[in-house]
């Protein structure tokens, strides 16, 4: 990334304002990169594993709204650096002679 860069993103989650939903989720977003700020807890941990990428974390601005109809909103907005972070919780498969307990009987599975 490098700043000047433009940047189109969709929107994960929808956006709110007094409880009425105002941009849907996957409202496709475009911006540029105004800054890149250096990452160095990131940086530290990766050269500890052999890892010497400079990471950075980019400083994006906003500039338009894409609806769902095509038309497209110029946007005013304040820099952003990070969301919220997603967790994608996804139980582990099943492994072999391991017995789990389902509906409270005993289930087997080999």
């Amino acid at each position: 990334m490098r700043v000047g860069q433009a940047i189109n993103a969709e929107l994960i989650y929808p956006i709110y304002v007094d409880s009425t939903e105002v941009l849907p989720a996957k409202t496709v977003v475009s911006g540029t990169v105004v800054g890149l700020h250096a990452n160095h807890s990131r940086r530290v941990s990766a050269r500890l594993r052999g890892d010497f990428t400079p990471f950075r974390t980019p400083v994006v601005r906003f500039t338009s709204v894409t609806l769902a109809d095509g038309t497209t909103v110029p946007l005013v907005t304040g820099v952003a650096t990070d969301g919220a972070p997603i967790y994608r919780l996804v139980a582990p498969p099943p492994r072999k002679g391991v017995s789990s307990i389902s509906s409270g009987t005993m289930v087997s599975r080999f």
